[in-house]
């Protein structure tokens, strides 16, 4: 399996100075820009539509900072169940859930353009 091109996790969100959030990922000692979320919504006469637009984007970027992670456990259920699959000689072992991983694996390795 060739090795991920992202930067490296764990990653974490760090706010900025202008209210956005940042995504980290560490490299050793240092710390790899990975991305930014806006938090902001500019203009909104609304603020109970300002406050849920921010607290969607602040769930996703928790989400994309968890991507190294979530991608780990994948590949480590995937093995856990070819292993079983192979184990116990039959399809017993969920086919979908091994078609469901290795889709989700393929698609964060850019595999499915």
């Amino acid at each position: 399996m060739a090795e991920p091109k992202w930067t490296p996790g764990p990653w974490e969100i760090k706010p900025t100075l202008d209210g956005d959030a940042m995504i980290l990922g560490t490299n050793g000692d240092k710390s790899e820009y990975v991305g930014t979320v806006t938090l902001r919504q500019i203009a909104c006469p609304f603020p109970a539509l300002e406050e849920w637009i921010k607290e969607k984007r602040m769930a996703n970027a928790r989400l994309i900072a968890a991507a190294p992670d979530l991608y780990e456990a994948c590949e480590a259920a995937l093995e856990h169940l070819l292993y079983l699959r192979r184990m116990v000689r039959g399809p017993r072992v969920s086919g979908k859930t091994i078609e469901l991983l290795e889709a989700a694996l393929r698609k964060a390795r850019g595999e499915d353009a």
